[in-house]
């Protein structure tokens, strides 16, 4: 790691690690797809997605901390810098479709370990006001976390990021982010409202919720 000012995060913590391990569960889901290769054409729209992916995370690493070119988002650049440089010095051709789809797989690796890394240290992030509230945009990112998971069938892990969630806000916003997350998705609804019974939001009985509420929520 280059040596500079330590950053200051300029988010919560709990906000910056779910939004860290949203996007490692997507690396993990381009891992995933490139196993289902079969045309030169879904390789070219998967490595389309990754650039996407990555240069999010890139931009998401920068305008965080109060420092744009800081120790995480230049070591998260340099994971996987140099894949695919050997094979060329050695003479591999890079429009040969075996080379792009190893090139890519192994990117996609390292990319995706790299935030993992970044992850594992977030606790000692030291933060720039401290607070335990989420922005609505940090629940509609959520929100478009669960919706990909839930395509996938993975409700396991959409409960897994909604506990985290719920654990670092108070009631009010419990009952809001239902509002928020469930949109027109039903079974996003019943999910979140799982999770309010789960940890005894009590303040409002579920079945009770005003008509108004359960017409946003429908």
């Amino acid at each position: 790691m280059k040596e500079t000012q330590q950053p200051i995060l300029k988010i919560t913590i709990d906000e910056f690690k779910l939004n860290i391990q949203c996007q490692i569960d997507k690396g993990l889901h381009l891992q995933e797809q490139i196993n289902c290769i079969k045309t030169i054409l879904e390789l070219e729209h998967l490595q389309n997605e990754f650039e996407k992916w990555n240069f999010y995370n890139c931009e998401y690493l920068k305008t965080k901390f109060n420092e744009p070119l800081n120790d995480y988002k230049y070591d998260y650049e340099q994971s996987g810098r140099m894949i695919g440089v050997e094979k060329v010095l050695r003479g591999a051709d890079i429009n040969n479709p075996n080379y792009k789809f190893q090139t890519l797989n192994e990117r996609i690796n390292a990319k995706t370990k790299g935030l993992e890394k970044i992850l594992q240290v977030a606790d000692l992030l030291v933060v720039e006001n401290s607070t335990n509230n989420f922005s609505n945009n940090n629940i509609i990112e959520i929100k478009k976390e669960i919706i990909e998971l839930i395509s996938q069938n993975k409700t396991e892990k959409c409960f897994a990021i909604l506990i985290e969630y719920f654990k670092h806000i108070n009631e009010n916003e419990k009952l809001n982010s239902v509002v928020i997350l469930s949109g027109s998705y039903n079974n996003i609804k019943e999910l979140t409202i799982n999770m309010l019974i789960e940890h005894n939001y009590r303040s409002i009985e579920i079945n009770k919720i005003n008509k108004s509420i359960l017409s946003l929520l429908d």
